[in-house]
């Protein structure tokens, strides 16, 4: 079933009501708007998932061309392999040249060991 604005919503502002910050992984999936994750940003705390292997994708599929426009707008926290087999490296592997060759030394970030909020 498709997660609507909503519940998305809804469920962030109850885990930040516990002192939660939560992750959203793989927003790409969700079929968002561009300006509904910059409402999420600026409402919440929250903390934004893109995946690599999306960005290896030889075409600009709607789904790469978000990830792109949020990154070039520093709005993603994180990117995310989402390797569940060893054949998907390569993915991963074009994935991140496309990071580098997009954002260069601004990429850093997106790989950092631990979130600071």
């Amino acid at each position: 079933s498709v997660t609507s604005k909503d519940e998305i919503k809804r469920s962030i502002f109850k885990l930040n009501g516990a002192g939660i910050v939560p992750l959203i992984a793989h927003i790409e999936r969700y079929r968002k708007s561009d300006e509904f994750w910059e409402e999420i940003k600026k409402t919440y705390r929250v903390l934004l998932q893109g995946c690599i292997k999306t960005l290896a994708k030889p075409s600009y599929d709607g789904r790469k061309k978000q990830i792109v426009r949020l990154l070039e707008e520093d709005m993603i926290d994180n990117m995310s392999t989402d390797i569940h087999k060893v054949s998907q490296l390569l993915k991963v592997e074009k994935g991140i040249d496309f990071i580098l060759k997009k954002l260069g030394a601004q990429s850093e970030r997106l790989f950092a060991d631990k979130f600071m909020i």
